[in-house]
């Protein structure tokens, strides 16, 4: 049974590909995920993993987490913690939250993240239209590798991701590793 942010990351992103007009078909092409897999996750009848989420949204100029998001109400707002939405990856315990507020038509999302202690997560290259991530670390150590290149990360360090490049993250570490992730898209409040 899908949770509500799985749900509504299925809506969300057929209404991505509607905006757009893309068939299942053109999605599939451009993200690299299986049309029939696309099709499951928009019918809710598959779970979606991090990098599921990741390629179909980057692929539509959305942020991996946009499409979960609450884009319906204008003006300001504040994201309280206890009622941020958050989605847990069921293969590593990856857990995205997202901690923008809900509402604001902006091209920028903040996400906090906590990668477990040992766990990696890893995402392939999409063409589209995103302008890179940052990752400021809080807490733990995380290893960054994006095309083949290494970066290790302690508390305090930030670094830019270029989305667009096939990218992994590891938490060699003994405790979670909590980072927030600043995307960019020019895609906002689609």
């Amino acid at each position: 049974m899908a949770t509500s942010v799985e749900s509504r990351f299925a809506q969300r992103l057929h209404r991505l590909r509607e905006v757009r007009a893309w068939s299942l078909d053109e999605l599939a092409r451009r993200s690299g995920v299986s049309r029939a897999t696309i099709s499951k996750v928009e019918r809710q009848q598959s779970k979606p993993t991090a990098t599921l989420c990741a390629r179909p949204a980057e692929a539509l100029g959305a942020t991996p987490t946009s499409p979960m998001g609450d884009h319906a109400r204008p003006g300001h707002a504040a994201a309280r913690r206890d009622a941020q939405r958050r989605w847990t990856d069921s293969q590593t315990w990856y857990q995205r939250r997202m901690a923008s507020p809900p509402g604001a038509l902006s091209d920028v999302e903040v996400v906090a993240i906590d990668l477990p202690a040992g766990a990696e997560v890893h995402f392939d290259a999409v063409q589209s239209d995103t302008r890179g991530e940052r990752i400021r670390l809080l807490q733990g150590s995380l290893v960054i590798d994006v095309d083949g290149s290494r970066v290790d990360l302690a508390p305090g360090d930030c670094a830019r991701v270029a989305v667009e490049m096939a990218h992994g993250y590891r938490n060699p570490g003994a405790v979670k590793a909590h980072d927030l992730v600043i995307g960019r898209s020019t895609r906002a409040g689609a």
